[in-house]
């Protein structure tokens, strides 16, 4: 897991810190190298979100709206587009039209809290499964084999 956020690497040492292992660093130019990615961060946030790192990879987006823990945002609120749709407007244009953006989603249907204590080793009577969508078969196969080694079933 590498991880990055807008104030910058420096500022991610103490969470890194804390999560290691599975986080493995702090996010610089190396996350040009990773093949997939998550957005995380709140869809008013969602602006400045560096999109070149994104051009021609899979990203999940694992965003679910809050509007009264973020900010109102019309087309979700009269339902004329999801997260998902706002997302990829947002990075797309500035990524080009095959970067590929918002390509699925996941992990956004489990309480962050429980993630940590719900996962099983496979076969577990017990292992939670957690749905996933998307429109490549490359990107949702990536994304099961995470759940997976993780300790969740797709």
């Amino acid at each position: 897991m590498v991880l990055s956020n807008s104030p910058g690497p420096e500022t991610l040492t103490e969470l890194v810190d804390r999560l290691r292992p599975p986080a493995s660093g702090r996010c610089g130019r190396g996350c040009r190298r990773r093949q997939h990615r998550r957005v995380t961060v709140p869809l008013k946030a969602s602006r400045p979100v560096p999109v070149e790192p994104l051009r021609g990879k899979p990203v999940i987006d694992i965003n679910n709206y809050y509007p009264d823990l973020d900010v109102h945002i019309a087309e979700l609120d009269d339902e004329s587009t999801t997260v998902t749709e706002a997302l990829v407007s947002l990075l797309r244009p500035a990524a080009g039209p095959s970067a590929g953006v918002a390509r699925g989603k996941a992990l956004n249907n489990l309480y962050v809290t429980h993630r940590a204590t719900l996962p099983r080793p496979a076969g577990h009577s017990e292992r939670s499964v957690l749905p996933i969508a998307g429109d490549d078969a490359e990107a949702k196969q990536a994304e099961t084999d995470f759940l997976d080694s993780i300790g969740y079933d797709a």
